[in-house]
């Protein structure tokens, strides 16, 4: 994934990717759970809605 090149490659340090997604975009989260990404299950309040946080390990 992209996204994680260009992490590791940026901050070599990081060894988790922690991501917010709007409980509405089943697409979003589709995406990044096949990319590896772990809903464990964290949610928040955002500006207008609830997120999901996703975590993914480097």
């Amino acid at each position: 994934m992209v996204l994680d090149s260009f992490v590791k490659k940026e901050f070599p340090s990081k060894k988790e990717i922690i991501l917010a997604v709007n409980h509405k975009n089943k697409i979003a989260q589709h995406v990044y759970k096949k990319g590896g990404s772990v809903d464990k299950g964290i949610r928040v309040i955002g500006r207008k809605e609830e997120l999901f946080i996703l975590h993914k390990e480097l």
